[in-house]
């Protein structure tokens, strides 16, 4: 379990270094333009009603703390469809629905909501030096027999939501029908 933390440690950091490195911001006469391209503009997951269907699902974990920098706790919450065995274990089907939330003070942010067949989700939570002006963030790592995604999200006061920057998904590498050969990520 080291191991596999370690590994996701070092991806999370190769891919949040990649990614500040691809900004394509341009700072001219003290102001920043960007020169994103327009399918490249970053979503903003706004508070919305959770899902009804979601109240049946079950939680998988669930970590408590500032996520959006503003000195109060949120709640984020994974959840399966995935049933129980008798012996109280997750029973691991082919596939399983997975959503992840944030609940903030009344408000929620569904980060996820997706089927995975043969596949699991992962998330973590950062903690950054808010003093030089950095901020929290959340990334979401999805793993499935036929490929690997980490998405990232941090709160935006301006969007009054969580910005979702896409670091990293092996689909976007590959062609239609490769599956991955070999991973060390564990799975169900």
């Amino acid at each position: 379990m080291k191991k596999f933390k370690a590994l996701i440690a070092v991806f999370v950091s190769v891919m949040l270094l990649s990614a500040c490195g691809t900004n394509n911001k341009n700072v001219q006469n003290g102001e920043i333009s960007s020169t994103e391209t327009p399918d490249k503009q970053q979503e903003v997951i706004l508070a919305d009603t959770l899902p009804e269907e979601l109240s049946l699902w079950h939680e998988v974990t669930r970590y408590t703390g500032d996520t959006d920098g503003d000195g109060s706790d949120e709640n984020v919450v994974l959840l399966t469809s995935a049933e129980y065995d008798e012996d109280g274990e997750f029973f691991w089907n082919d596939g399983q629905n997975w959503a992840l939330y944030v609940e903030d003070r009344g408000e929620t942010y569904l980060l996820l909501n997706e089927y995975l067949n043969a596949g699991s989700v992962y998330f973590e939570v950062l903690d950054f030096y808010m003093e030089d002006g950095a901020q929290p963030g959340i990334n979401v790592i999805v793993s499935t027999s036929s490929g690997f995604s980490l998405t990232s999200y941090t709160f935006s006061e301006d969007e009054s939501g969580y910005a979702k920057l896409s670091a990293y998904d092996s689909s976007e590498a590959t062609v239609a029908g490769t599956n991955r050969r070999f991973s060390s990520i564990p799975e169900y």
